[in-house]
């Protein structure tokens, strides 16, 4: 788990992506800084798709860290280093949620 100051050494493709993947991270990564990558590099470790509160939590167990993360999530939509997929319930807080999707 990563904690409020260690989110700058995250990684936005896991190894076992493909090769195109760690690209497009790393163009990403070069528009992004601090929590909004935090909050892209949760959405990749849920699996690349999570609710807000799913990628926060997967980066930090700080409930402040958390929060500082979760609001990053209109500024990836944004920024282009996530899109809204469809609505289901979040596994951490149970209410229904948008699902945010990273694109390989």
């Amino acid at each position: 788990m990563t904690e409020l100051f260690d989110w700058a050494d995250a990684n936005l493709a896991r190894q076992s992506d493909p090769a195109t993947s760690a690209i497009a991270a790393e163009k990403i990564e070069s528009k992004l800084s601090g929590l909004r990558a935090s909050f892209v590099a949760g959405v990749r470790r849920c699996g690349g798709s999570a609710t807000a509160k799913e990628a926060a939590v997967a980066m930090s167990a700080n409930p402040e860290v958390v929060e500082s993360i979760r609001k990053r999530a209109k500024e990836c939509v944004e920024a282009g280093a996530v899109s809204i997929g469809q609505v289901r319930k979040c596994r951490v807080s149970g209410n229904a949620c948008l699902v945010y999707v990273v694109e390989s």
